[in-house]
């Protein structure tokens, strides 16, 4: 995963990174972030947020799984609202 500054957040993604989560039976789809039916979800090249938060530090486990966490969030957000 290659990762860069950007302004106003702290980490975008130079490169698309795709991860199972196991959540099956939804489908969604926005600019940064898309999900398939079969949990398949993949961030696209350019995404930025603000990595991890709290007592943790900037590793690589650590900015994944806070990648991970912020474009499930933002996903559940877009899917509850019809984004």
């Amino acid at each position: 995963m290659q990762i860069q500054y950007r302004k106003g957040y702290k980490y975008q993604l130079y490169i698309t990174y795709s991860y199972n989560t196991g959540i099956r039976g939804y489908e969604i789809s926005t600019p940064f972030l898309a999900m398939d039916r079969y949990g398949k979800l993949t961030i696209y090249a350019g995404y930025a947020w603000d990595g991890p938060s709290g007592p943790s530090i900037d590793t690589l486990t650590f900015m994944r799984a806070s990648l991970v966490h912020d474009a499930l969030y933002q996903l559940l957000f877009c899917y509850r609202h019809q984004i």
